[in-house]
C-alpha cells in the first residue's frame, strides 16, 4: 500500500515543475454570469418551461382563433347544394319522420 506521504511529495514534486506563467483568467462578466446561473437553481428551469408552455398554448389559441375566423368570413351567404341545406319541415325532435 503507497504511503500517503509519497503521493504528496509526488505531487509537489511535479506542481514544482509546472511552468511559471499565470493562467489567463476569466472576463469577470461571464463569472458573473456563470454564478447567476448557478443560483438560480433548478429553479429558474422549471419556471422557464412553464413560460414556454404558456407561450404556446397562447400561440396555438391564437391560430385557432384566427382559423375560426377565416372558416366564418369565407362561407358563402347561400347554399347552393339542396342536400346541404336544411329542410324547413324537418324537426330535430323526431327525425325518424325525415324519410326521404
Amino acid at each position: 500500500m503507497k504511503n500517503a506521504y509519497h503521493d504528496l511529495d509526488r505531487v509537489l514534486r511535479s506542481a514544482a515543475r509546472a511552468p511559471g506563467q499565470p493562467l489567463v483568467g476569466l472576463d469577470i462578466g461571464l463569472q458573473n454570469r456563470v454564478l447567476a446561473e448557478w443560483r438560480r437553481g433548478p429553479r429558474a428551469a422549471v419556471a422557464s418551461l412553464v413560460g414556454w408552455w404558456w407561450r404556446g398554448a397562447l400561440a396555438a389559441c391564437s391560430v385557432a382563433a384566427i382559423i375560426i375566423a377565416m372558416a366564418v368570413l369565407n362561407t358563402p351567404a347561400e347554399i347552393q347544394d339542396p342536400y346541404a341545406a336544411a329542410d324547413e319541415t324537418l324537426s330535430l325532435l323526431a327525425p325518424s319522420l325525415a324519410v326521404n
